[in-house]
């Protein structure tokens, strides 16, 4: 009886894994945009061998998930809509409604990006008047990785007085200016984090490759390396000191020390290609038009190394999406604004 009782759950579990369904990244979801004019990937997992079918707009593409059950196909280059429906189909069935096709934009870079827009200026004017069925964005969950990531976690939003607010006050902007001058659906795609380097949006390949980064990757690794006993020392030593200081200050109605920052570890936002990993090699290779990108001031006090990280972290993105010429992924950025304190007198700076 038990070997038989064994034996039924051992195929009743080789059953599952053959007739897995089939799902897609969180960037499928309803109320996606998808890209005009291109080839158009879609993609996600399956049971290994498994025969996949997507249909949209009148094709139908047909394939067999490898042997790790991973898939994809490739849309036909689409033209402008406002809203249909994609079926994928497998041994489950998968319908996205209300997808547009139109311009798609990646949003990244440090809070000037992050900020929203109901901390814009004129929050309250631009918020009331965004209703917009076909602008739409999907903000991705911050996120840390050490290895590169298959998917992200976030969902797509129609803008509208219930939901701009929370959009990325320049993507929205931007995207709003797209939509008065194309007239088309637009579609962005925010990936951005406070306070973040630009390496840390860089691969580990990119940054290997060239060794003016050495400095930089090494110095992380001895932070890392190092972490634990400074962990130890901060939980121990750095915390209950504060924590003295605060009591101090109360009983001399003074204002309350900050409370010191944890040490960097392995998992730290600002260490490089933790965010690459997380937040932008999970996107790829979703179709887009090009990346807006919102970053410096985290970069300032290495402003010489910058004016090639940059360039450098950008040709890695046009590499991850398999683009060879620059005009086919157009990258737009803002320069760095004016901050620090302002001097009468020229001087050298960062």
């Amino acid at each position: 009886m038990k070997k038989s009782f064994v034996l039924m759950c051992g195929l009743a579990m080789l059953a599952g894994a053959a007739h897995a369904d089939v799902k897609l990244p969180a960037l499928f979801g309803d109320n996606m945009v998808l890209q005009r004019g291109m080839a158009v990937p879609v993609w996600g997992e399956a049971a290994p061998n498994e025969k996949v079918t997507v249909q949209f707009a009148g094709q139908t593409k047909t394939t067999t998930a490898g042997d790790d059950g991973h898939w994809m196909i490739k849309l036909d280059p689409l033209a402008v809509t406002e809203s249909a429906a994609l079926q994928v189909n497998g041994n489950n069935a998968i319908t996205i409604n209300n997808v547009a096709v139109g311009e798609v934009w990646l949003a990244s870079g440090q809070s000037n990006m992050e900020f929203r827009l109901s901390g814009a200026s004129n929050a309250k004017e631009a918020i009331d008047a965004s209703t917009d069925p076909q602008l739409r964005s999907f903000n991705v969950a911050k996120a840390v990785a050490t290895e590169p990531q298959k998917d992200v976690k976030g969902q797509w939003q129609i803008a509208g007085p219930a939901t701009s607010g929370g959009f990325t006050a320049v993507g929205y902007f931007f995207a709003r200016e797209l939509r008065r001058k194309l007239n088309v659906p637009v579609g962005l795609i925010h990936s951005s984090w406070g306070g973040t380097p630009a390496e840390a949006w860089t691969s580990n390949p990119a940054l290997l490759a060239d060794p003016d980064y050495k400095p930089m990757l090494e110095g992380w690794d001895k932070r890392v390396a190092d972490y634990p006993a400074a962990m130890e020392k901060y939980k121990n030593e750095t915390l209950p000191k504060w924590q003295e200081d605060v009591v101090k200050a109360k009983a001399e109605g003074k204002p309350e020390p900050r409370r010191p920052a944890e040490p960097p570890g392995p998992t730290n936002q600002n260490r490089p290609a933790i965010l690459y990993n997380a937040m932008i090699a999970p996107l790829v290779p979703y179709a887009m038009r090009g990346a807006i990108w919102y970053q410096g001031e985290s970069n300032a006090g290495r402003a010489y190394q910058y004016r090639k990280l940059l360039p450098a972290m950008i040709a890695d993105w046009r590499k991850a999406w398999g683009v060879t010429k620059p005009e086919d992924f157009p990258f737009y950025i803002v320069q760095l604004a004016n901050f620090m304190a302002e001097r009468p007198e020229p001087v050298e700076s960062a």
